[in-house]
């Protein structure tokens, strides 16, 4: 069987993109490939998995020199012990580390390299920009690939690669959200005393600049105009610091302040079980963000019948798709939510749009495509 090996700049213990998405290629595709992985300071997620534990993390850029070396050099070794078919990257420092050893002509010369670009070209830092460009147009990766078309078009825009060097694999909801149930919404609503007729609006992410928890408290009383028997279901995650814990608790206050504590439903630091039935509350789901290359939570909740809305950026507004349900600024927002009719209809349109676009079937099958032409 063909050996592909996984690096990570962070731990695998961390919830992310990357991360659950090394996980859905091993656990679906252990009988057609061997599986290898080196990661800093983490748990082991398989036999094969490399841990070295002497870094905390491969950011380069929170390195010193000498240290950068010291890892450049272990995991070369490792990759020469491993000696595997195809490399496939996909954060940006161990792209660096590997554009380093292809410029270097360090690694072995039938080892092939794929990149998967989970952000946008366009917002990264000069560093990861010069080496996308350098790599890109010295023909170092085998392929790239990106999770939107939205992304494919900015590398295409900027020559930095031809088209027959890249791709798009857009994400998955996941195990945990592939199968739908009336049942299991039906059980989940009643567990929270939530009439058939009340409205569920959902807003999830991490309680950061980003996110733009302002932004979702106007539309709240904005939502609070238009309904008059409705919830705010809340997921919000912190950055593991005490600080941030108590912020979070703050931005809650201020969502109950606005509608009524009863009219809230918070939760903090949620499990990715745990974000099962939090969209099974949902009627409708909100994303505020100020950047998003991708939006996963937004085909989570499309999985589980939610109807979504979107803010008009980045890679988001190629997923959310529909113009009904994207949206600037609160006002706008204010306009859409009043246009909308029939909420269940609309549920079973996102729906369709996962099913065709995004499932973990074609997630797969593009994964198996990727690896049997290299």
């Amino acid at each position: 069987m063909k050996k592909i090996l996984f690096l990570f700049d962070v731990s695998t213990d961390i919830v992310g993109g990357a991360q659950e998405s090394m996980k859905l290629i091993i656990n679906n595709l252990s009988d057609r490939y061997d599986f290898y992985l080196i990661s800093p300071l983490s748990q082991q997620i398989n036999s094969n998995h490399i841990v070295l534990n002497g870094f905390e993390h491969f950011i380069l850029r929170k390195l010193k020199t000498r240290k950068v070396i010291r890892l450049i050099r272990e995991i070369l070794k490792q990759i020469k012990a491993i000696n595997p078919d195809i490399i496939h990257v996909q954060m940006p420092s161990t792209m660096i580390i590997i554009s380093l050893m292809k410029l270097l002509k360090l690694l072995p010369k039938q080892i092939k390299v794929l990149y998967t670009d989970r952000g946008v070209l366009d917002k990264y830092g000069k560093l990861t920009r010069f080496f996308i460009r350098r790599s890109g147009r010295r023909n170092l990766f085998d392929k790239i690939i990106c999770t939107t078309n939205y992304n494919k078009q900015l590398y295409l825009k900027n020559n930095i690669v031809k088209n027959n060097k890249i791709t798009v694999i857009s994400n998955t909801a996941g195990e945990h959200f592939e199968k739908y149930s009336d049942y299991n919404r039906k059980k989940v609503r009643e567990s929270r005393n939530i009439p058939s007729g009340t409205v569920v609006f959902g807003f999830a992410g991490r309680n950061s600049i980003d996110k733009n928890w302002d932004l979702a408290l106007n539309i709240t009383r904005e939502i609070d105009k238009i309904y008059s028997d409705y919830r705010i279901n809340l997921a919000i995650g912190t950055n593991g610091t005490n600080e941030n814990y108590n912020d979070t608790i703050d931005l809650i206050n201020k969502f109950e302040e606005i509608v009524g504590k009863k009219n809230v439903i918070a939760s903090i630091d949620l499990s990715l079980k745990e974000m099962e039935f939090f969209y099974y509350l949902n009627d409708i789901f909100i994303l505020t963000s100020k950047k998003e290359s991708f939006g996963r939570t937004a085909i989570e909740a499309m999985a589980l019948m939610n109807v979504v809305f979107g803010t008009k950026v980045d890679g988001l507004k190629e997923v959310v798709h529909f113009n009904e349900y994207l949206y600037q600024d609160h006002i706008e927002f204010s306009i859409k939510l009043k246009s909308l009719k029939n909420i269940d209809d609309e549920k079973e349109k996102f729906y369709k749009r996962y099913s065709q676009n995004y499932s973990l079937g074609r997630y797969i099958n593009n994964h198996i495509k990727l690896y049997s032409s290299r």
